[in-house]
C-alpha cells in the first residue's frame, strides 16, 4: 500500500498569476483530445504545457442549466467557458495522464478562474493535488480576494513529472451552505515550471 503524504498551506499571492491576455494561452498550440485540450509550447522554456478545457473537467452539476451555463469565450476561439450560475455545492475535477509530460521537469497545476459578480464565497475554497505515488498537496484559497472581473490562474500544486500514472486535480467550496454564484472557469493549466 502506498503511503500517503499530504501537504496543506494556504494560498499566497505568489500562487495567484494573472492572466494579461487569456486569448494568448486558449489560441496557441494544438488542439487535442476532441478539442478538449490544448498542447501549448510555452516560449520561455521550450517545454509543452497543457490547457485543459472546462468540458474535459468533470464539474458538479455541469450539465444542468439551472447551476451552470457554457458561453463561448469569443466566437473566433470556439472554446466555451463555465459560468457559475448558483450552487451551494462547488465541486470540479480534473486528471492528466503523466506520461504527456517531459520526465524529470517540475510543473504547475493551476485553474484558469474570474470572480465576475461574484456573491455567496465565505469559507475558503479548497484546492488538491493528488499523485500517483500518493502524495496529496491541499491548499486554501479566499476567492472573494482575487480582483474581480479578471482572469487568474490559482495554483493547485506543484510536482516533478516522474513518467506513468495519473494526476488529479481538485476545486472544492462545500463547507458552507451558501449559495454561490459569479464564477467562471477558463480550464486547467498544467503548466511547465520555470
Amino acid at each position: 500500500m502506498k503511503s500517503s503524504k499530504a501537504t496543506k498551506g494556504i494560498v499566497s499571492y505568489a500562487d495567484l498569476q494573472p492572466i494579461g491576455d487569456l486569448h494568448d494561452i486558449l489560441r496557441n498550440g494544438s488542439f487535442i483530445n476532441n478539442k478538449t485540450m490544448r498542447c501549448v509550447k510555452m516560449k520561455a522554456s521550450n517545454f509543452s504545457s497543457f490547457m485543459i478545457y472546462p468540458r474535459e473537467l468533470k464539474i458538479t452539476w455541469g450539465d444542468d442549466p439551472r447551476y451552470w451555463r457554457w458561453p463561448w469565450l469569443e466566437e473566433d476561439l470556439k472554446v466555451e467557458v463555465a459560468e457559475l450560475l448558483e450552487v451551494c455545492w462547488l465541486e470540479v475535477h480534473g486528471s492528466f495522464q503523466m506520461n504527456h509530460l517531459d520526465r524529470g521537469h517540475k510543473y504547475d497545476v493551476m485553474f484558469v478562474i474570474m470572480m465576475k459578480d461574484a456573491a455567496g464565497f465565505q469559507d475558503d475554497a479548497t484546492l488538491k493535488l493528488e499523485l500517483p505515488d500518493g502524495e496529496v498537496q491541499q491548499r486554501k484559497v479566499n476567492l472573494n480576494k482575487l480582483a474581480p472581473k479578471k482572469w487568474v490562474m490559482v495554483k493547485v500544486g506543484d510536482f516533478v513529472a516522474k513518467g506513468l500514472g495519473e494526476i488529479k486535480y481538485s476545486l472544492l467550496d462545500y463547507d458552507d451552505p451558501n449559495w454561490k454564484t459569479g464564477l467562471l472557469i477558463g480550464g486547467a493549466l498544467i503548466k511547465h515550471s520555470t
